[in-house]
This record gives C-alpha cells, sequence and structure tokens, in this order.
C-alpha cells in the first residue's frame, strides 16, 4: 500500500506558497517602517519651517519698527529744529544727574544789546524757560516739553537703552512707544555731533605751513588721554583715513589703547555745521569781498554798478537802530557807543606836575576794526623768531587824544597796536558799558 503524503511535488508545493507569504509580510512591515520615518520627517520639517518663518516674520517686524522709529526722530528734528531759528543743548546744562546726553531744543532771542547796551532789565532765565521747545527722545510729548525733564528722565520703568557707556561712551535711553495689535513698540533718540571735537580735522602740516596759512588752518584738537594720544603731525592725511572712531584703532600715531568707541561722548569724525543766522534766520553774511575792498570803497557812502545806486552796508548811513556820534566819521559801530568820544580822560594830579591820561575805552569796534583784523594776513612777515606781525599805532577814528587841558601834562607817548586780538572786545564793550565822556 502507498501512502499519497510521500509526493514530493505536493511537499515542494506546499513549502513555495509558505515562503511567499512570509516576503510578502517583511516588504508590508518595511514599507510601513519607511512610510512612518518619512511622515516623521515631513512634520518635523513643517515644524522646522515654521518656526523659521515665525522667526523671520519676528525679524522683519523688529527691522520696521526700527526704520519707523528712524523716520519718527526724523521727522521730529525736522519740525524742531529745522527752523534757523533754532538752537541745542545737552541735558548736562541742567546738573549731572538724568539724562545728561539729551537733546533739548530751544527758540533762540537776543536781548538786542547793539541797540541797547545798558539795558539791565534781562530775564534769562525766563526766556531760557518760556523758550523751551521739547527733547529729541521717544516718549510722552506733556513730558519732553518740559525743560526739567532731563533731570530725571523716564521714571515709568519702560525705558530702552539706546547709547550705552560701553558702546558708545555715554548713556541715553528712549520711552517705549507700544504700536498696538501685538506690532511690538519702539524707541529713538536724538544726539548732537556739532559740540564734539574733530579728531580728523585737515589742513596743511606744520612744517608746510607759510604766510597766512597759521590764520586760516582749522586748529587740531587736543585728544591726549585714556584712549587717545596727541599726535605730531600728519594731521592732513588722518582726514582721510580715519572715517570712524573704530578706524581710529588703525592709527597708532593717534590711537593709545581700550575701546576707542568710548570716546564717542567727546570726539567724533563727522562734525559737521552751517553758519546760519540763529536770531534772524537764513545763513549768516560773508563779508570777506567787502573786507578785500580798497580804501577808497570800502569808504564811499554808496556803490554803483550798472547804472543801480547801493548803500554801503559797512558805512554809518545804513545804520538804522541808533545814531553814530559824529567822532566816528561814518564809520559803523558794531554797537550803540555810549560817549560821543571814544576816549575817556582822566586826569591824575601830582606834585610838582599834573597829567591827562586818555585811554580808548569807551571806543565801540566798527567794520573798519574788523576789516583791520581781517587784513592782518598783508601784514605779516617772517623773522628769526617766527612769524611775525608789523606793530602800528592805533587808528580807531573816534580814539583821537583830545587836547591836554591848561595845567596839565600828557602822558609819556608809547605805542599802540592796531591789532587787537578778538578776545579784547569783550573787555574794550564792558569798559564801554561803564565809561562815559566825562569819566
Amino acid at each position: 500500500m502507498k501512502n499519497s503524503s510521500s509526493n514530493p511535488h505536493q511537499v515542494f508545493g506546499l513549502q513555495s506558497l509558505a515562503a511567499k507569504n512570509g516576503f510578502s509580510l517583511i516588504i508590508t512591515v518595511t514599507m510601513m517602517i519607511l512610510l512612518s520615518l518619512i511622515a516623521v520627517g515631513l512634520l518635523s520639517l513643517s515644524s522646522l519651517t515654521m518656526r523659521a518663518a515665525n522667526a523671520d516674520q519676528a525679524q522683519a517686524e523688529a527691522r520696521a519698527n526700527a526704520r519707523l522709529a528712524i523716520n519718527m526722530a526724523v521727522a521730529e528734528l525736522q519740525l524742531t529744529l529745522g527752523d534757523d531759528r533754532r538752537v541745542t543743548a545737552n541735558g548736562s546744562m541742567l546738573g549731572d544727574s538724568g539724562e545728561t546726553h539729551a537733546l533739548g531744543v530751544w527758540e533762540s532771542w537776543s536781548p538786542k544789546l547793539s541797540k541797547n547796551p545798558t539795558d539791565g532789565n534781562i530775564n534769562y532765565e525766563g526766556e531760557k524757560n518760556s523758550r523751551f521747545l521739547r527733547w529729541l527722545v521717544s516718549g510722552r510729548d506733556e513730558d519732553l516739553e518740559k525743560a526739567d525733564w532731563a533731570q530725571t528722565g523716564d521714571t515709568s520703568g519702560q525705558a530702552m537703552v539706546l547709547f550705552s557707556q560701553e558702546n558708545d561712551g555715554f548713556d541715553l535711553k528712549g520711552s517705549l512707544v507700544e504700536l498696538g495689535d501685538g506690532k511690538g513698540s519702539l524707541a529713538w533718540a536724538v544726539s548732537q555731533e556739532n559740540t564734539k571735537a574733530k579728531i580728523n580735522v585737515a589742513g596743511p602740516e606744520e612744517a608746510d605751513r607759510i604766510g597766512n596759512d597759521d590764520l586760516q588752518a582749522q586748529p587740531r584738537p587736543h585728544v591726549e588721554g585714556d584712549i587717545f594720544k596727541q599726535p605730531d603731525d600728519e594731521w592732513n592725511k588722518r582726514a582721510g583715513r580715519v572715517t570712524s572712531l573704530g578706524q581710529s584703532s588703525l592709527d597708532q600715531d593717534l590711537f593709545s589703547g581700550g575701546n576707542s568707541n568710548q570716546a564717542a561722548a567727546d570726539f567724533t569724525t563727522t562734525s559737521a555745521g552751517l553758519l546760519t543766522n540763529v536770531v534772524e534766520g537764513g545763513l549768516k553774511v560773508d563779508m570777506s569781498l567787502g573786507f578785500e575792498m580798497s580804501e577808497s570803497d570800502f569808504n564811499a557812502a554808496t556803490w554803483s554798478s550798472e547804472g543801480a545806486t547801493l548803500p554801503n552796508p559797512f558805512h554809518a548811513g545804513a545804520e538804522g537802530e541808533f545814531n553814530t556820534p559824529g567822532s566816528y566819521q561814518n564809520q559803523r559801530p558794531l554797537y550803540a557807543p555810549l560817549a560821543d568820544s571814544g576816549n575817556l580822560d582822566f586826569p591824575k594830579q601830582f606834585w610838582p606836575a599834573n597829567v591827562q591820561h586818555n585811554f580808548p575805552v569807551t571806543a565801540v569796534p566798527t567794520f573798519h576794526s574788523l576789516r583791520s583784523y581781517y587784513r592782518i594776513p598783508y601784514h605779516l612777515y617772517q623773522s628769526e623768531e617766527g612769524l611775525t606781525v608789523f606793530e602800528r599805532e592805533s587808528d580807531h577814528i573816534a580814539a583821537t587824544p583830545q587836547s591836554v587841558p591848561r595845567g596839565y601834562y600828557p602822558p609819556p607817548p608809547r605805542p599802540w597796536r592796531q591789532v587787537r586780538p578778538r578776545w579784547a572786545s569783550a573787555p574794550l564793550w564792558t569798559a564801554s558799558c561803564f565809561s562815559s565822556a566825562e569819566g
């Protein structure tokens, strides 16, 4: 008897079918694992993309807020300080505490002392307070329009540090301005550079100067301190190679050590300004061409050109606010003289001889005096001791010594310089305010 299970073909078919079913299971499980990995990877990528998008959106929003803050600062700067008749000062003028580097804006004002030099009813403190406009930082207008705000600064605790001692050389904060709708906040502040010493002034070097270069070259700043040392030369080259405080560390003749940005409170490389008339507005008048005129043209009452006649602004006839004494012989004074004569007679009784002194202290400077100072380069010469100016007698037209009365003698003669330093105008004006022709 034969057993049917012993058929070899039937056993082989069963084994082949079992093998095929096992392979399909492995493939299915493997594909499921791969699909799961792909799904997890896509989810991770999506999460990273969303985070990056949120970060980019926050960064773009911050940049937009920064641009808006700059636009707001420029707009307030133009609105408050755009008029020529505006002056600025830092908060340090009010004290050593608070926001000492905040920039304040005032309306300009003049007591018109050239017209009324003896006016003593001048309320400087009242004018300073009443003409204050605002501090150029972000915050509430009602606070910033008070002059004493700088003594305390922002007291709400919502201020942002905009300038720091470490990075800028001084501290200055601005109040946060909320934009609403979850768009964040901003702050801004304006700092002035034109009151700082410029470390990269140009001009001829000491060894290359000739003639009146000493009168025309920009003065060199004194920069010696913890960060800078005083250079001996190469200032003209420094103007082209040092364009920022950060670059100053590359100039070994200037840089001493430390963080050069910490010197920004007192020094700069971008100081600039305009010669504006802060009282009347507009640009100041350049009198150089007038001072270059010949003596006859400068003394003429009027000028004629192409059939038109123009008044000479340097002539006494052009003065409309006060009367010019006859002793000035048509020279226009810079302010109203208090006496007809430019001399103060001072008799002194001595035994056995009496002496009468004549002091030219009541002589008000005129435009001829300015012209004389302007033309100093025409009277320079080189001597063994260096650049020298010719010494000349005093030429003020109203300071001619008067005759000595009977019984007195004139003092011994002494030379007077026609060239008077600019700083001498202040004591001359002070003396003229408290002097008269009678002494």
